[in-house]
């Protein structure tokens, strides 16, 4: 059985109408499935039970190194945000760099929040863009 480790995948984000770069992004986070939870008990003071509740999904926050690429798109994106359609997708990928065969999974949703790096004359961090992706309760996946 393959173990996996964090890094080991792509992360695909699309926004209709801009035109992102194709590459990996750097980290996603989020897209939780998240049940209610529903507890009833019989009378006479019996044990309760989880009956279980409605799904759903948590936002997808994604992030990618500032980048040429990127802030020739940003005010585009930046524009788009409460509105526009957008998904973000993973692919699962081997030690060596290549397709291990499982299916890619795919949120789709509504882009929500387009954050910049921050700057500062203080620190050499790397800029980071984040974007938040609020996300349908569906989740689909794609064979590679």
């Amino acid at each position: 059985m393959a173990m996996y480790r964090e890094s080991q995948g792509a992360i695909l984000v699309t926004v209709n109408g801009v035109s992102l770069p194709t590459n990996s992004w750097a980290t996603l986070a989020g897209g939780d499935a998240v049940a209610s939870s529903n507890k009833t008990r019989p009378g006479g003071m019996g044990k309760s039970t989880e009956l279980g509740g409605q799904v759903v999904r948590t936002d997808a926050t994604v992030t990618r190194q500032w980048s040429d690429a990127l802030i020739a798109v940003f005010y585009d994106l930046d524009t788009s945000a409460g509105f526009t359609p957008a998904s973000v997708s993973f692919t699962p990928m081997n030690r060596n760099k290549t397709l291990t065969g499982q299916p890619s999974f795919i949120w789709n949703g509504i882009l929500l929040t387009v954050t910049p790096p921050p700057v500062s004359a203080e620190t050499d961090t790397a800029a980071i863009l984040s974007i938040v992706i609020g996300l349908n309760e569906d989740m689909a996946t794609h064979h590679n």
